[in-house]
């Protein structure tokens, strides 16, 4: 009779289990008085008399005198809830998934609660009952949250942060009238196939706008090359131009691919000679000493402007732009123990995030990232650090396993919804929704200290201590491919420009040059600067900037004349301080 009886344990084992309410008279029998639970489930049993009591995880369920169990899982159970037609503030319809875990609390009272809210008559709940009953405050929320921001931010995930923490705040009174825990913030993802289809009109639209900007620069380029008697680069761009005109739908780089390799050279260096940027430089800001020093880059023998920082936070050890919400374009200074906010049109900042009971240090914060309502700043003595937007109270020290004892923890990066930092010898990718410290990734194959990041949607370009440029391809995180040797000396410096299709990737390697390497192809542009070394190097539209190897000097050139400077600013002839960074700040 007894071995007829029901037997949880093949319940117990079903990972989409979460709760079964039964009687006794089905669990135990003659032969069978007790039970022993999985670690990872706990009971709440009523007993004939109507009392309650709860059996802990790993406990034993005892027969006598009971009149029913609740048996509950109590580690974080996983659930989906789905909307379709979800309207955003713009008129489109998208459909949204919520990814939630949720743990429920084995005390009596929120038993109880579990039990009627989600349990009710049912005899059974699965992780799809959990994403059943939350359905109701998501559906709610998502009508909310999307109607206040346009598709294309949700859908892109630049909002991810602020919808997550929305949809936690939103869900949580629901989770606690049922007993249950919210562990982290939910998971938003919306999909929009009528966004997808605009946006593949805009791009097409984009593309014949490029294509056109593309034949005005191969014009201009042949009508250059004609006015200096250059007919054989005359007749390599007249050919470029017949090809691209007879086969339209094939981007420039692989027409280039059709050309021998010297002829390649000629045409690039033709044509980013001709090229019109996109946007100007407004000032080149330089963090020296105590100060921060703007000039203007048409005409920087002396400073413009010339501010003083001495706020709480110490000496500025880096800086950098960033266009925040509700603020708009500000100076993010990292300094010896906090980071500055400053806006570009102020006299001193109007933020410090620091790091509470922070302890002498040699060195400051090399990079800030913000994301959505959160700032996080790489640091290598004090690690990588994490701060509400809003509140500088709410320090605290992310990924401390990771980054304590590190020699080097720089480089912190937000793009599409992840951050990236290295420590030493590897870069660390996780999603920036995740309050846990939780790594999705961790690339490696550096021989040496990654000294330089740039993070693009082809995957990771870095620079390490030796010199190497490496390339880890979108969704590899090991064996990277080597683009360059370097000299056993840092490449500090590492970006990415783009124009006509045509991608280069611009680097320092502590060497005479600045090399702009054009991805895809052999050709490197070389920019030179007499003979002196150059450390550092900041790229815009119509400006690179470089700092020398004795950080006492700025070394500045126009994109299409590699062969010469521009102009050189002798910083520290200026102010009598070396350079700490530069910043480039754009046109508005």
């Amino acid at each position: 009779m007894g071995s007829s009886k029901f037997d949880p344990q093949s319940f117990f084992r079903q990972v989409e289990s979460v709760a079964l309410h039964v009687p006794v008279s089905e669990i135990f029998g003659l032969f069978r008085r007790s039970l022993d639970l999985p670690g990872s489930w706990a009971a709440l049993v009523t007993k004939k008399s109507g009392d309650l009591s709860v059996v802990r995880a790993g406990g034993v369920v005892e027969a006598a005198d009971g009149e029913d169990v609740l048996f509950v899982r109590v580690t974080p159970v996983e659930a989906v809830v789905e909307e379709d037609n979800v309207s955003t503030r713009d008129g489109f319809q998208c459909r949204v998934d919520v990814r939630l875990r949720v743990r429920l609390n084995p005390e009596r009272g929120e038993l109880l609660a579990f039990r009627k809210a989600v349990l009710g008559s049912h005899r059974v709940v699965q992780a799809a009952g959990i994403g059943r009953y939350l359905q109701p405050a998501v559906r709610t929320a998502l009508a909310r949250l999307a109607a206040e921001q346009d598709a294309a931010s949700l859908v892109n995930g630049s909002s991810s942060d602020a919808v997550s923490a929305s949809m936690a705040g939103a869900i949580e009174g629901s989770c606690f009238e049922a007993g249950m825990i919210l562990e982290d913030r939910p998971i938003v993802t919306f999909q929009s196939p009528t966004l997808r289809q605009v946006q593949q009109t805009r791009q097409q639209a984009a593309r014949r706008r490029a294509e056109h900007d593309a034949n005005r620069q191969l014009e201009e380029a042949i009508e250059r090359a004609q006015s200096r008697h250059l007919d054989h680069l005359t007749s390599l761009l007249t050919r470029l131009k017949e090809s691209a005109a007879a086969s339209p739908e094939v981007e420039l780089p692989e027409l280039m691919q059709t050309f021998a390799e010297h002829q390649r050279g000629e045409l690039y260096e033709a044509l980013f000679a001709s090229e019109t940027p996109a946007s100007r430089t407004q000032w080149i800001v330089v963090a020296a000493g105590e100060e921060l020093l703007f000039f203007d880059p048409i005409a920087p023998d002396a400073p413009v402007r010339r501010l003083k920082v001495t706020g709480e936070a110490g000496p500025v050890r880096s800086v950098q732009m960033a266009d925040m919400p509700d603020v708009g374009p500000v100076l993010l200074l990292g300094a010896a123990t906090g980071v500055y906010r400053w806006p570009i049109d102020r006299a001193t900042p109007d933020r410090i995030w620091r790091v509470p009971g922070a302890p002498s240090v040699r060195g400051g914060f090399n990079a800030v990232a913000v994301a959505g309502d959160r700032v996080f700043a790489t640091h290598s003595e004090l690690g990588l650090w994490e701060w509400n937007v809003d509140d500088a109270t709410t320090a605290r020290r992310r990924f401390e396993s990771m980054t304590a004892g590190a020699k080097t923890v720089r480089h912190v990066h937000f793009f599409e919804g992840n951050l990236y930092f290295s420590t030493d010898d590897r870069i660390i990718r996780f999603l920036a929704s995740d309050s846990e410290d939780r790594p999705t990734s961790i690339h490696t194959g550096s021989s040496a200290t990654i000294t330089a990041l740039c993070v693009t949607s082809e995957g990771l370009f870095a620079g390490n201590s030796k010199g190497k440029i490496l390339h880890w391809l979108k969704g590899c995180d090991g064996a990277p491919e080597l683009l360059h040797h370097g000299s056993h000396r840092a490449a500090e410096s590492i970006g990415q420009w783009s124009s006509h299709g045509v991608r280069r990737l611009v680097f320092t390697d502590t060497s005479l040059h600045v090399y702009a390497r054009v991805l895809g192809d052999s050709f490197v542009c070389r920019y030179e600067a007499g003979g002196q070394t150059l450390r550092r190097v900041e790229i815009a539209p119509d400006l690179l900037v470089a700092t020398n190897d004795l950080r006492d000097r700025l070394i500045c050139w126009a994109p299409g004349q590699p062969g010469q400077p521009t102009a050189t600013i002798g910083v520290s002839r200026l102010c009598g301080q070396s350079v700490q960074d530069v910043c480039l700040v754009l046109r508005t």
